[in-house]
């Protein structure tokens, strides 16, 4: 799962209709993002890659360009 600035929670789901869904920080349902592939993991890329979701399925790998950036930590 992955989280972006605005504090949407990004989450990988193998469901029935596999995708990354999006939900607020209220548990509101979103967005959900199609993929070809159940889903196993999602992340934001860093630095001029922030609006970039990659989503790994099977051994493939996606990237999706968003609107908004991936939340980080700043790192000390």
């Amino acid at each position: 799962m992955a989280i972006d600035v605005d504090g949407n929670l990004y989450l990988a789901r193998p469901a029935e209709e596999p995708g990354i869904y999006v939900y607020s920080p209220d548990g509101e349902e979103l967005a959900v993002i199609p993929t070809p592939k159940s889903p196993t993991n999602v992340a934001f890329g860093r630095g001029p890659t922030s609006k970039t979701l990659y989503v790994t399925g099977g051994t493939d790998l996606y990237s999706v360009e968003l609107n908004t950036e991936g939340y980080h930590n700043a790192r000390r």
